[in-house]
């Protein structure tokens, strides 16, 4: 792969970040302004979003990786499986980034194991959607 097609290829990796970069934006504005304090639950509706922009972020990915014929996958539903082990690796490893700062820096941002499950089920829905979304909208073209 030599110049302007590699320099689009990087630019696709590059730009598969920005969906998860404005969740975590969002986060660290809702954390400085308090509003995890002033919005009961607002924590729901950022794991979800969370989840879906890790799913777009995968499905970018793999699309460039696709074009590139670095990947192959031939069947939807591996395609689909690997996706959805993307998103919930993802979200494991944000509720483990949170139990550490528990732990270390003794935030409080898990307050019990239903809290944290959810959390981590939202993401993985959040990403589901997506995921079937793109799937169904590729295997219809």
């Amino acid at each position: 792969m030599r110049g302007k097609s590699k320099q689009n290829y990087n630019w696709q990796f590059i730009t598969a970040f920005i969906p998860p970069i404005i969740i975590f934006l969002l986060h660290l504005f809702a954390i400085n302004f308090n509003f995890y304090l002033l919005i009961p639950n607002l924590d729901v509706p950022m794991h979800f979003a969370g989840g879906m922009a890790i799913a777009v972020t995968a499905i970018q990915l793999i699309n460039a990786f696709e074009r590139r014929k670095s990947i192959i996958f031939k069947s939807h539903i591996l395609r689909g499986f690997i996706l959805i082990s993307l998103v919930s690796f993802a979200a494991m490893l944000w509720e483990l980034a949170e139990f550490s700062a528990d732990v270390f820096l003794g935030w409080h941002l898990q307050y019990n194991l239903f809290d944290t499950m959810t959390d981590m089920i939202l993401g993985m829905v959040g990403g589901a959607i997506v995921i079937i979304s793109w799937i169904y909208g590729k295997a219809h073209q």
